[in-house]
């Protein structure tokens, strides 16, 4: 299910854009984004998740839109059970 405020670090072609944090719908969306190589980190997640601060490189062109998509994991939990 798509996330809200997670928030990412995103630089395009080494040069840092700023800190961005998904909407309502999970996404981050940089409209006329000049064509280059982006890269994005998480660096803050909701705390029922594992941070997944992987950073990730996106080619983009402006012939049309790019997305990519980033999975988060639940943190796992822990059931006692007495019987």
């Amino acid at each position: 299910k798509p996330l809200a405020g997670v928030q990412f670090k995103i630089w395009r072609d080494g040069v840092l854009l700023g800190d961005y944090t998904t909407d309502e719908n999970g996404r981050i969306e940089i409209k006329n984004a000049p064509a280059g190589t982006y890269k994005v980190q998480e660096i803050a997640t909701l705390k029922e998740y594992i941070l997944n601060d992987e950073v990730l490189e996106i080619e983009h062109t402006t012939d049309k839109d790019t997305e990519q998509l980033i999975e988060n994991t639940k943190r796992p939990g822990l059931l006692i059970k007495k019987v």
